[in-house]
């Protein structure tokens, strides 16, 4: 998507949708030049019927000349008014607008009780670039044709802070829907290795990233008896993938730890088998650090940061770890396993280690 900001529109530019929001205490400001004279009635006349309430995810659009048609949307109650309600409005729209052909749209962000500034303009941009996300295993179909977003503002707001609030909402944005993508992947496809070779991707966005990936064999050198005793019923091997950016010297990094196990049956203590598919999501924590690190590399940060993936499958087998067994953590604690859905804290504790 390609996002500039404005200070002046009328009624006739050329857009597909002019996007003008409303609380439920339903008042708009008519004196705005985009919307044409003509239907400013029958935008009263659906706030005085109620067709339009100012909720968030009630619309109303209204065919504003040939070249573009108004969207009023709900923004919730005013008083509670807050960049969260900000962002799920500007969701809930923009899903609604992608499911038209729309190519062009004007957000209006007078309509806001917000400061215009980069905290706005990011909350906005990663609102509408996630609210696109869409999974798919096969070649996606282009069936979204949105492909311009035009800020309007009388505000100020230099065109420099614009352009870098862009940059950044476009990483940030980029790694949420990446830690999606790896959620909603298949547990056949997303293995421990499938992971490892995702983090080893991360090196083609920044030459600054290092990824070192421990296999089963170098655990065991490092006595991670507790991590290791949930991958033992699987014939897909564990990995503990660790994702170095230190773009500045001689400086303590903020350090991400995920739980990343593909899919979890239980183990021998196995889980019922309804929703059991759901279980693909335990990955997710590793997913949400994959996702930031990510970022991080794609904005270049002056900020040290570092991933730690703890990637297992837990699987019944001959080989898998019985209710009552004892382990022993690399820290050298002994534990004894009454439960193998305990499958977190056991991979978690060794990967903190």
């Amino acid at each position: 998507m390609e996002y500039s900001i404005i200070k002046k529109i009328n009624a006739n530019h050329p857009f597909d949708y002019h996007i003008i929001g409303i609380f439920e205490d339903k008042k708009i400001n008519f004196k705005h030049d985009a919307i044409d004279k003509n239907i400013e009635k029958s935008i009263k006349d659906s706030i005085k019927n109620s067709e339009i309430t100012g909720k968030i995810g009630n619309h109303q659009i209204f065919h504003n000349t040939d070249k573009n048609k108004i969207i009023i949307f709900g923004l919730g109650d005013k008083k509670k008014f807050d960049s969260i309600l900000f962002g799920r409005a500007v969701s809930s729209v923009i899903k609604r607008i992608s499911s038209t052909k729309a190519k062009n749209i004007v957000f209006s962000l007078d309509s806001f009780p917000l400061s215009i500034n980069k905290l706005t303009i990011r909350t906005f941009i990663i609102a509408v670039e996630t609210s696109l996300y869409a999974f798919s295993l096969k070649q996606p179909k282009n069936d979204v044709f949105l492909n311009k977003c035009v800020l309007f503002s009388r505000k100020n707001i230099s065109s420099r802070e614009f352009s870098d609030s862009v940059k950044i909402s476009k990483s940030i944005s980029n790694g949420i829907n990446k830690a999606k993508d790896l959620g909603n992947m298949p547990p056949n496809i997303c293995t421990p290795t499938f992971l490892s070779n995702e983090a080893k991707k991360l090196r083609k966005i920044n030459k600054i990233i290092k990824i070192d990936i421990f296999d089963e064999k170098k655990m065991k050198t490092l006595k991670m008896g507790s991590f290791l005793s949930v991958s033992k019923g699987s014939k897909e091997p564990a990995k503990l993938i660790t994702i170095k950016y230190l773009p500045i010297k001689n400086k303590q990094p903020i350090v991400l730890v995920g739980k990343g196990i593909t899919f979890d049956t239980g183990g021998i203590s196995i889980k019922p088998s309804s929703e059991m598919d759901e279980m693909k999501f335990d990955m997710s924590g590793a997913a949400s650090v994959l996702g930031s690190l990510q970022a991080c590399a794609e904005m270049k940060i002056k900020t040290n940061v570092i991933g730690i993936l703890a990637c297992a499958e837990n699987m019944p087998g001959s080989n898998a770890t019985r209710p009552g067994d004892v382990v022993t953590s690399m820290s050298g604690l002994s534990i004894e396993i009454l439960n193998t859905d305990a499958e977190g804290r056991l991979v978690l504790c060794d990967a903190l280690t």
